[in-house]
């Protein structure tokens, strides 16, 4: 699993910035979550972003409450055997923009 479950920290994610493509790529065969995202922002990159998760058993991408999403042109896939692809999970104090992107959830 990357990122964290704990409740007090909710600043686990990536933030991308500069000239280049970004491509990211998680296999694992896990009944947790492959990945925890809280914090995702690709706006000050020049270039591509794609982020492709696959777990066979448990869920793949897992954005839960707290959300900080900020992402341009970005191509987002998460695949999982028997559990949800992506999910994302909002409270009143998430803020996500998306704008222009593709995200899947199989």
């Amino acid at each position: 699993m990357v990122g964290t479950t704990e409740v007090n920290k909710y600043s686990s994610g990536f933030a991308f910035s500069g000239n280049g493509n970004v491509q990211l790529n998680i296999h694992t065969n896990s009944p947790e979550e492959a990945i925890y995202l809280n914090r995702l922002t690709n706006k000050d990159l020049l270039g591509n972003f794609s982020l492709n998760v696959t777990n066979d058993i448990g869920d793949a991408i897992v954005m839960p409450g707290h959300t900080a999403v900020n992402l341009v042109n970005a191509t987002i896939t998460g695949t999982s055997g028997t559990g949800a692809g992506f999910r994302l999970e909002s409270t009143d104090k998430s803020n996500v923009s998306l704008g222009n992107n593709t995200i899947t959830g199989i």
